[in-house]
């Protein structure tokens, strides 16, 4: 499809692999059919209000989001070829009864060519729940993975083998999360949580400037005891102020040698995926294709 003159609003979404019964377009409508076909969820967007390039040029590198936090993309800006030829003949199709005259023809329509994916980075939550209680058990520590955004709440399960671990129902919520050599804290929360109840919200964190997170808490058996863990937390980072940094709780650098491992990121799950095919190279090919996320430039 061409690109809409300078100055229009671009938008690159990026889905998850799938089969298109992942919800694509997170709801709003806003997907391609194209892009429905095949896809999973949506995972992430990048926007530009004001896209601008050169109209005349040949070929151009064009760049969608800078915040290493959110999607980055790089499109290849092409003036005419065969990609252009296709949309040129496409949009004459549609502009023959238009009082206008004819399409654009092919050497005037700019399209992508190319689109190279940064995904946002990996990040490593910490959660450090201590017993108000002096003769209540130590403090319960959890850890988790996932990528956190601005906008959107997101997912995060516990790894690293912290997933079970009880948690005291009187206690103080400490949470941290990292990304590379940058910290983001949350402010302490004290929790009353109700262990005779299967399932049950914590919030912690209220202050949009400062890093929010609500906590799924649940039933679960330990050596025989009904106790309570983390099934899970949603995360949402700092919204970001007028001069684009942080607000009040922007992230400070962390110290290298305390970082936890990270994830790799939703490039090294597609990598991981396509080498773990032991079949022919054509079909390694075909399944690295088929496995890895997509990406939709919309116009």
């Amino acid at each position: 499809k061409p690109l809409p003159p300078p100055g229009g609003r671009v938008e690159a979404r990026l889905y998850a692999p799938g089969d298109g019964d992942g919800g694509v377009g997170g709801g709003d409508g806003g997907g391609s059919a194209e892009a429905a076909s095949g896809c999973g969820a949506l995972l992430t967007t990048c926007e530009v209000e004001a896209f601008d390039y050169l109209p005349a040029k040949g070929k151009q590198w064009r760049q969608l989001g800078h915040e290493p936090t959110r999607l980055r993309v790089q499109l290849l800006v092409v003036r005419g070829g065969a990609a252009a030829k296709a949309a040129a003949a496409k949009a004459a199709a549609g502009a023959k009864a238009s009082p206008d005259g004819p399409g654009a023809s092919p050497g005037d329509v700019v399209v992508v060519g190319a689109a190279r994916v940064t995904a946002p980075e990996r990040h490593s939550l910490r959660l450090e729940f201590v017993p108000e209680r002096a003769d209540a058990s130590e403090t319960s520590v959890y850890l988790a993975e996932g990528c956190a955004t601005a906008g959107p709440q997101a997912l995060f399960r516990p790894t690293g083998g912290t997933a079970g671990t009880p948690i005291p129902p009187s206690c103080r919520v400490r949470a941290e999360l990292r990304a590379g050599d940058r910290l983001w804290r949350a402010t302490d929360a004290r929790l009353e949580l109700a262990p005779g109840r299967a399932l049950q919200w914590a919030q912690v964190g209220k202050d949009a400037r400062a890093l929010r997170l609500q906590l799924r808490v649940r039933q679960a058996v330990c050596a025989g005891e009904t106790v309570l863990e983390l099934a899970a937390a949603y995360v949402t980072l700092p919204a970001e102020a007028d001069d684009g940094e942080s607000g009040g709780a922007r992230a400070a650098p962390a110290a290298a040698a305390e970082a936890p491992g990270g994830g790799g990121g939703y490039a090294a799950a597609a990598a991981e995926a396509a080498g773990a095919t032991t079949a022919s190279e054509g079909a390694k090919a075909a399944a690295a294709k088929a496995a890895g996320p997509k990406i939709e430039i919309i116009g």
